[in-house]
C-alpha cells in the first residue's frame, strides 16, 4: 500500500511512543512529490520515513526530520532503485531499511544517511523487524503468478543475512517478534506462520477468516492483534496464547485495515484505506473509528 507525502505526523506516534497525548491530526506538507510507505520514530524530534515510487523508473527515497516533523531533509540515497517499504532501528542510529527486489540498505547515524546495500534474495521485502542490536527479520516474498513467502534474517547486526523460509504460498506482509525465539508472520489469503525456535522452522496456523493479513503486534509474550481484511472488510483477529490460536474481534464490511501499533497494554490505533484510523482503549476488544 502506498501513502502520500503529505502524511499525518501523528501517524509517526504508530512507530513505539510510549505516551499518548495528541488528541487532534495535522498535515505536514514537504516538497517532494513522492509516495511514502514508512515511518520510524528514533526518539524526541527525530523521525526517519521511506519511500518513492514503485512503477516506472522506479527511485528511492529516504527523509528525515529533527523537529517532529516540522521540516523535512531528503537524505542520501541511490536514486534509481527499489523504493523502500518499511525501516527498523535497534537503538537511536543503528537501522535497516528495505524494499522490492531484495534490496536493504543501512543506516548507522540515524537515518540520515543510508547505504551498504545488500541483495540476499531477489524477493519483494514487505516489513523488517528487530529482535535485539544484533538480530533482524524480513517478511515478503513474490506476489506474481508463481507466489512464494520468504523470510530472511540477520544475527550479526546485518554483516550477514541468511534465507530461513522460501516457500510456495502468499507472500507475507508483516512480522513480529516477542523475543529471539518466538515470532509470527502473517500474510495474503490468511496466513499465519508461527516460530518457536528463532525462525529456524516455521509451522501454519489455521485462520479464523480467509483475509489478507497487512500487520501484526503483540501487547505481551501471549495476547497479539492481527488486522487485515479484503476490498469490502476490515478484520480484526486476537490471540491470548502466544499466536497458537486466533479468534475473531471484529470482520464487518469496511475498508483494509493496513498497520497497527500498541502504546500500551489498554491503548493501540489501526490504520487502513479510506483514511480509516481505529482506536481501542481496552486492550483491544472494542474499537472506534476516529
Amino acid at each position: 500500500m502506498k501513502y502520500n507525502i503529505c502524511f499525518l505526523l501523528i501517524a509517526a506516534f504508530f512507530s513505539k511512543c510510549i505516551t499518548v497525548t495528541a488528541q487532534t491530526w495535522q498535515y505536514y506538507n514537504p516538497t517532494f512529490s513522492i509516495d511514502l510507505n514508512a515511518i520510524y520514530v528514533l526518539g524526541p524530534g527525530a523521525i526517519a520515513a521511506g519511500g518513492g515510487q514503485e512503477s516506472n523508473d522506479s527511485f528511492q527515497v529516504m527523509v528525515h526530520s529533527d523537529d517532529y516533523g516540522q521540516s523535512w531533509v531528503e537524505n542520501e540515497h541511490d536514486d534509481f532503485a527499489p523504493w523502500n517499504k518499511s525501516i527498523a532501528f535497534s537503538d537511536l542510529v543503528n537501522g535497516f531499511g528495505v524494499g522490492n527486489d531484495g534490496r536493504i540498505i543501512q543506516s548507522n547515524d540515524g537515518g540520515l544517511h543510508w547505504g551498504f546495500a545488500t541483495y540476499p534474495v531477489n524477493r519483494d521485502f514487505n516489513k523488517i523487524v528487530n529482535v535485539n542490536a544484533q538480530t533482524y527479520f524480513i517478511a515478503g516474498g513474490n506476489r506474481s503468478n508463481d507466489s512464494i513467502q520468504t523470510i530472511v534474517k540477520t544475527t550479526d547486526g546485518g554483516a550477514n543475512w541468511v534465507v530461513v523460509y522460501d516457500q510456495p504460498g502468499p507472500w507475507l506482509k508483516s512480522i513480529f517478534f516477542t523475543d529471539t525465539l518466538h515470532g509470527i508472520a502473517v500474510g495474503d489469503s490468511g496466513v499465519i506462520l508461527k516460530t518457536t525456535n528463532g525462525g529456524s522452522v516455521w509451522t501454519p496456523v489455521s485462520a479464523p477468516v480467509q483475509r489478507d493479513f497487512n500487520g501484526i503486534e503483540f501487547i505481551n509474550a501471549d495476547t497479539g492483534y492481527i488486522v487485515g481484511g479484503n476490498t469490502n472488510h476490515r478484520t480484526i483477529l486476537r490471540t491470548d496464547n502466544a499466536g497458537l490460536n486466533w479468534t475473531v474481534v471484529t470482520d464487518v464490511i469496511g475498508s483494509i485495515l493496513n498497520d497497527i501499533s500498541i502504546a500500551d497494554s489498554t491503548i493501540a490505533y489501526a490504520v487502513g484505506d479510506s483514511a480509516t484510523v481505529l482506536k481501542t482503549i481496552d486492550g483491544g476488544l472494542n474499537w472506534t473509528p476516529q
